[in-house]
């Protein structure tokens, strides 16, 4: 029972590595057949197929066309597995090769449940994945986050996390990759302290800020476009 789920679970992820029942894995290359599961959310196979079981093959829409087919819907080339993108060369909104792109990204929304990834820094992902595959250069990027107000847990440390709420960081890895893209992730300090931490239980990914405010006003007076979440 446990390779056919992991089988059904690789159609969905064709990299996805097969395990025993409580393996998790990553529902991304056909989101639309798993209605409620969000872009990076975290389920068990077996709680797959319990969940959805009609939906182990390929679905077709309206026009006969397999959802999700080849080239249709792909993991990100730069911060894989996180947020994938839909390839659209034809669409309109394409980003232009001679801008320099520099984003500040205000974060302050907790994930929706327990476990799931921080949706501002999962939109960060979507950017570079994006912009990536439109053929950005790396070095025309300049985006920044600031994580304040509800979202505050999510750069706290593994041991910090573990402590605060007795299970694992689902950030620890998706900030770490960011990072390597050149991706600088700033915490408010002041929020941090005020949620009674201390400076050692920040993620040492996480460069700590006086305030939340001095980043924001800091960034958009030297051109950064703000985006919110």
């Amino acid at each position: 029972m446990a390779e056919k789920r992991c089988q059904t679970v690789r159609k969905l992820n064709p990299d996805f590595v097969p395990g025993d029942d409580e393996q998790w894995a990553w529902i991304m290359e056909y989101p639309l057949h798993f209605p409620g599961i969000l872009h990076g959310d975290r389920i068990c196979c077996a709680s797959v197929i319990q969940k959805y079981p009609q939906n182990h093959d390929h679905e077709k829409n309206d026009s006969g066309k397999a959802y999700g087919g080849p080239g249709h819907y792909s993991a990100g080339n730069m911060i894989d597995p996180y947020s994938p993108i839909h390839k659209l060369p034809d669409a309109a909104g394409q980003p232009e090769k001679d801008l320099d792109y520099r984003i500040l990204y205000s974060i302050t929304r907790q994930a929706r449940k327990e476990g799931d990834l921080n949706p501002g820094l999962l939109h960060i992902a979507l950017t570079i994945n994006l912009y990536e595959w439109a053929g950005i250069r790396r070095e025309n990027m300049q985006l920044s986050g600031i994580v304040h107000g509800d979202s505050i847990s999510a750069v706290l440390s593994e041991e910090a996390f573990w402590k605060k709420f007795g299970r694992s960081n689902p950030d620890l890895d998706l900030i770490r990759k960011l990072k390597r893209h050149g991706v600088e992730i700033f915490a408010c300090g002041q929020t941090f302290l005020n949620q009674g931490f201390q400076r050692q239980d920040m993620n040492p990914d996480i460069t700590c800020a006086l305030s939340a405010l001095s980043v924001l006003s800091t960034c958009q007076l030297k051109g950064y476009a703000l985006m919110t979440y």
